[in-house]
């Protein structure tokens, strides 16, 4: 793989991740504020079935980039013939 085509499958991964990671958020917001409210006994209502639902399909898609990152740093590292590691320029 060029460095262009890296450069460019690594950034479409990370504009996913960012945009995941905006839509676990926004997905979070009511299902925390609705649990955080039963913990200091503020209110005994859940998140509604949409909110849950929501987080979830937010979560796995979120996880789901979390995955695919892992496995392109992975697969890079290993066609490079190097091996992940603490870098050396910044000492031990």
């Amino acid at each position: 793989m060029s460095q262009d085509e890296t450069g460019l499958q690594w950034q479409k991964l990370c504009e996913e991740a960012d945009a995941a990671r905006e839509a676990f958020s926004r997905a979070f917001g009511p299902v925390n504020r609705k649990f955080a409210a039963i913990g200091r006994g503020r209110s005994n209502v859940n998140p509604t079935d949409a909110e849950r639902t929501e987080f979830e399909r937010a979560r796995h898609a979120w996880q789901d980039v979390m995955r695919r990152m892992g496995e392109f740093v992975i697969r890079y590292d290993e066609g490079s013939g190097r091996k992940l590691g603490w870098p050396t320029e910044l000492g031990r």
